[in-house]
């Protein structure tokens, strides 16, 4: 049995690196496969329990508050000898992870790219080219997201994925959360991410002060946590719009919170693939999203790509023209099928190169591996389902 090491780099929360790891993570075949998870202390109970269920979870001190503690503690749990290791992160600071792997003597070092920024630019020209060299395998969760962090390397994309079925439109559902978030009438605008710099609450809350001016009947939902969590309130309240804005903070049911949802915004200044553009469509929401994301995250007819430079009046326009096509109602046409056609066409061809992948996933996970299907497989899936 191989045994697999998996680290989120940003650590396990509630947010979107981390719900991808899980969805992949619990639909691998666990007879094959050991699979054991770093975890920064203090991490989440609930969100613990979930994750041991798969395999171990190792508590570590947090990457950003104490790095030494963390390359002490990792560089002893590395000594329990892994197969593989797959680090999931943002930057070329994954060389720490890297590095320690190639110590360890680990054979299959894997690094896997979330995004196409980073908060620190100058560590990551610095440490990239490192990190490039010493792994053996470079995934991406787009190709936009592999570009930006390995340059000219080779690299696959390995889209984000969900179970479908958990998230198609079931209005029982929409009218319980909508009588519990008491929004009742109202149009509500949605938004699930983490209160930090490339999610862009700021501008989101612009956008809707001005949808609120001209539709008194909207409310704004805003899902999760983050280091800006208490400026944006702050910003709410300054701007009057106090009783309109629900701060859920973290939660972690937010497939009922889809149901209750009118439309989903989401107008980020950079992403890779954002796993909750996924989720909107599944439950069949309209979308309107920044051109940062990648086209990739078109699974359906309903999201549209807005630029930045238009302003927030422009915005608020185009969220509400799209509230008003909508109108009719949702769960009228089949978007859990429109979803893996659109996804399942692109990829069959290369889910057959990967032997007995069907037995290892389960039937309704959505996942588009967007590889060019006349190479290989890389060997690091390979080694995941094989």
């Amino acid at each position: 049995m191989k045994k697999v090491l998996i680290i989120n780099t940003i650590g396990l929360n509630y947010e979107g690196i981390t719900t991808v790891i899980f969805n992949y993570s619990s639909h691998i075949c666990l007879n094959e496969l050991k699979l054991e998870f770093v975890a920064f202390e203090g991490v989440d109970s609930e969100l613990k329990k979930k994750f041991e269920k798969i395999g171990m979870v190792h508590e570590i001190p947090n990457r950003k508050k104490n790095l030494v503690g963390y390359i002490e503690k990792l560089r002893r749990i590395l000594k329990h000898g892994y197969d593989v290791i797959h680090i999931h992160g943002n930057s070329g600071t994954m060389l720490i992870e890297v590095t320690l792997a190639k110590f360890a003597q680990i054979r299959k070092i894997i690094i896997h790219s979330h995004s196409t920024k980073t908060d620190y630019p100058i560590a990551n020209k610095v440490m990239s080219p490192l990190m490039n060299y010493f792994a053996t395998d470079r995934l991406a969760c787009s190709k936009e997201a592999g570009e930006w962090l390995y340059g000219k390397k080779s690299f696959r994309v390995l889209n984000n994925a969900i179970e479908t079925k958990k998230f198609v439109y079931n209005s029982d559902i929409r009218s319980k959360m909508r009588t519990k978030l008491d929004i009742r009438n109202k149009v509500l605008i949605g938004h699930i991410g983490h209160f930090s710099p490339p999610k862009n609450h700021f501008f989101l809350i612009e956008i809707f002060k001005e949808i609120y001016y001209k539709h008194p009947q909207t409310k704004l939902l805003l899902v999760s946590d983050g280091p800006f969590f208490e400026e944006v309130k702050k910003t709410v309240v300054e701007l009057g719009l106090a009783d309109v804005v629900i701060f859920t903070g973290r939660c972690e049911d937010t497939v009922s919170l889809y149901q209750a949802m009118d439309i989903f915004v989401l107008p980020s200044k950079w992403e890779g693939l954002p796993l909750v553009t996924v989720e909107a469509q599944a439950a069949d929401l309209p979308i309107l999203v920044s051109n940062v994301v990648p086209e990739i995250a078109r699974c359906t007819e309903n999201i549209e790509f807005y630029s930045l430079e238009k302003s927030a009046g422009e915005w608020a326009d185009k969220v509400w023209s799209m509230v008003e096509k909508r109108m009719m109602g949702r769960g009228k046409g089949n978007m859990l099928s429109n979803i893996v056609k659109c996804t399942m066409k692109d990829s069959t061809e290369l889910f057959r190169k990967i032997a007995g992948l069907t037995d290892r996933f389960s039937i309704n996970v959505y996942i588009n591996i967007n590889v060019d299907t006349s190479e290989e497989v890389p060997d690091c899936i390979k080694e995941y389902v094989a």
